[in-house]
């Protein structure tokens, strides 16, 4: 599994986040979100290579084919888009350990 791509958005530590959250897509179709504070303070305590996957919320396998590209909503950052062959949208609001994810199309997203 490779990354193929990545977005950061920053929400500043009233969400419980101070350095943001990280959205990465793998060659395999998984999204993953990440919490680089975790990051950062595990990579300082240890030296180890394993100490990345601490901060490793979730991942899901979502697209067949692999993530061109993942992406923040600007305007509504608790979505985030993704898309391979075809274009999903991940709702972090109410489980980010386990996001909804829908394509454009489904009436589920339109409270959002």
């Amino acid at each position: 599994m490779h990354f193929s791509s990545i977005d950061w958005e920053v929400f500043g530590e009233t969400e419980g986040y101070p350095y943001g959250l990280i959205a990465t897509g793998f060659t395999d179709g998984s999204v993953a979100l990440w919490d680089p504070n975790t990051i950062i303070s595990n990579r300082i305590a240890e030296s180890s290579p394993d100490s990345y996957n601490k901060g490793l919320i979730c991942i899901q396998n979502i697209h067949n084919t692999p993530v061109k590209t993942v992406a923040f909503n600007p305007f509504k950052s608790h979505l985030i888009a993704s898309g391979g062959s075809e274009v999903a949208i991940h709702n972090i609001e109410s489980n980010i350990e386990d996001p909804d994810v829908f394509s454009p199309g489904d009436n589920l997203h339109k409270n959002s």
